[in-house]
């Protein structure tokens, strides 16, 4: 994917308490943060802006402007500048792929009970 995404989350100084997300875990997230903005019930606050993503998925500004790119590049999200601030939407493609992640992650939820009963 993006050799500079990996080299964030393996860098010393950005290490992080709890598990570790890999690249296709933060882009779910990112992409389920920004749909959750546009089915609010209060449509003066339903735009999803860079903050509410970084906040609310946990990633620092770098990280959030190097995966942003590339879901912009990829066509999951789409962005617009309102009122001075860029505001990002779930495109059809990002609806997708939250559907075939959730797939993905039900599929393999054997597996990963599995693997914890082991240790």
């Amino acid at each position: 994917m993006l050799s500079s995404v990996e080299t964030i989350q393996k860098h010393p100084r950005h290490r992080r308490r709890g598990p570790h997300r890999g690249e296709y875990e933060i882009i779910n997230e990112i992409l389920k943060t920004v749909s959750s903005f546009h089915v609010s019930s209060n449509p003066i606050r339903n735009k999803c802006k860079s903050i509410d993503v970084v906040y609310g998925c946990c990633l620092t500004w770098h990280q959030f402007q190097l995966y942003r790119n590339h879901l912009l590049g990829l066509n999951l999200l789409d962005s617009t500048q309102i009122d001075g601030n860029l505001c990002y939407e779930i495109t059809e493609k990002g609806h997708e792929y939250l559907r075939l992640f959730s797939e993905l992650q039900a599929e393999m939820e054997p597996i990963i009970d599995l693997h914890s009963t082991e240790t």
